[in-house]
């Protein structure tokens, strides 16, 4: 999942930034992930709101359609949780570096 990717990454760049291995470098790196959580972010604000209408919309009476879709939300929503809490230690992480880039 890609969530796991995510948690990956910050554990390899939490190894960086003990080693103190060119943090310009490391500073980017972590940009660019943010960008990436970002877009995902976005991925699931779509999931979220193309499932909702289609439990709303006339094919939802079919047996299991709406459950289905208001089901599919709401591990939509779980995952957009877990990604902005990702993203709040990225951003946490990020505040380290810079810290340390400008000390």
């Amino acid at each position: 999942m890609i969530l796991d990717e995510f948690r990956a990454a910050k554990e390899i760049y939490e190894e960086m930034l003990q080693e103190r291995s060119d943090l310009p470098n490391l500073l980017n790196i972590v940009d660019k992930k943010l960008a990436h959580i970002s877009n995902h972010i976005a991925v699931c604000h779509r999931v979220i709101a193309e499932n909702r209408a289609a439990a709303s919309s006339l094919t939802a009476f079919l047996p299991g359609t709406k459950a289905k879709h208001l089901q599919a939300a709401e591990r939509a929503c779980v995952t957009l949780d877990q990604t902005i809490q990702l993203q709040d230690q990225f951003f946490d992480f990020r505040y380290k570096v810079l810290k340390l880039l400008f000390k």
